[in-house]
């Protein structure tokens, strides 16, 4: 699978939920469910290469700011949201991460950890394997996040528009 494949799934998923990620992330599940073995794993590689990419200080400033603090791990959950969102948000959040201002709500939950799993819980269900034998998501997560790191003053100069939009989160 390649990477116009990857999107078209999300893409499918994206707007058969009509945005609500847990439908979404149950749509996903029977899109995945109609690929062979060696595409839902190449789908896994997918989801990886752009949760990977996404591990960026300016992002993780987003992260913060929408959800009113992010922690390591909640940085994870918005990444597979991020991805979730479709091509077009994800792309124009990593040129710009202040763009999710017009795109995410005010009451939105961001950080939904179910969008990193979906490949490998259909991988099982498909081959009857343990996860711990899934042959997806190799590689190795970059040590540190590319780019500057912020402090909480930085912010309002760093995403100005997620700052007005979402001070009252922090």
């Amino acid at each position: 699978m390649d990477r116009a494949g990857f999107w078209k799934i999300i893409e499918t998923s994206l707007k058969k939920s009509k945005g609500d990620p847990e439908d979404q992330i149950d749509i996903l599940h029977g899109e995945l469910q109609g690929l062979a073995v060696k595409d839902i794993v190449s789908f896994a590689n997918q989801f990886r290469d752009f949760w990977f990419a996404a591990y960026r200080w300016d992002l993780w400033a987003a992260a913060h700011l929408i959800g009113g603090g992010c922690s390591d791990d909640g940085f994870m959950d918005f990444r597979g949201w991020l991805i979730g969102r479709g091509q077009v948000v994800y792309e124009a959040a990593l040129t710009n991460p202040d763009s999710l201002a017009r795109t995410v709500s005010v009451d939105e939950d961001c950080q939904i950890e179910e969008y990193q799993y979906v490949a490998q819980q259909v991988w099982e269900d498909k081959t009857g394997k343990d996860g711990l034998d899934f042959p997806g998501g190799e590689g190795v997560h970059p040590a540190v996040p590319l780019g500057e790191k912020w402090a909480d003053d930085d912010l309002p100069r760093l995403l100005p528009e997620l700052s007005k939009k979402f001070s009252q989160n922090l």
